[in-house]
């Protein structure tokens, strides 16, 4: 009797942690991912977002660093960039950075003109 229960906890055993295995933690497919800051998309989307920003509200600002970029996608294409600029006619004043928060919702259909929000902060 002894012997059938250990073979029986042996076996629960076993089965437990092999169901544990194949039924591990799944990633999360659609939560924020952080994208690298000097990659060329993100460079080419942080110019874009800054001559957007220049064109409506009539300033010249130039990029000087990302601080932060991440991206989202669940059938729509989400990011959230964070970027440093600072004004074309600062010579090393204190006070010409400007830090900017741009949220952009692009389509999957490029016809479509993504929705942009951005604020200085």
């Amino acid at each position: 009797m002894n012997h059938f229960n250990i073979f029986l906890l042996i076996l629960a055993t076993a089965l437990f942690i092999s169901e544990i295995v194949f039924a591990g933690p799944t990633p999360n497919l659609h939560d924020w991912k952080l994208k690298k800051k000097g990659s060329r998309k993100m460079i080419r989307l942080a110019a874009d977002l800054i001559q957007y920003y220049n064109i409506e509200h009539d300033v010249s600002l130039m990029l000087k660093d990302i601080l932060k970029a991440q991206s989202k996608n669940n059938g729509t294409k989400y990011y959230d960039v964070y970027l440093l600029t600072t004004t074309s006619d600062c010579k090393k004043l204190l006070g010409c950075n400007v830090k900017l928060h741009a949220f952009v919702v692009a389509s999957l259909n490029r016809r479509e003109k993504p929705q942009i929000d951005i604020k200085a902060e």
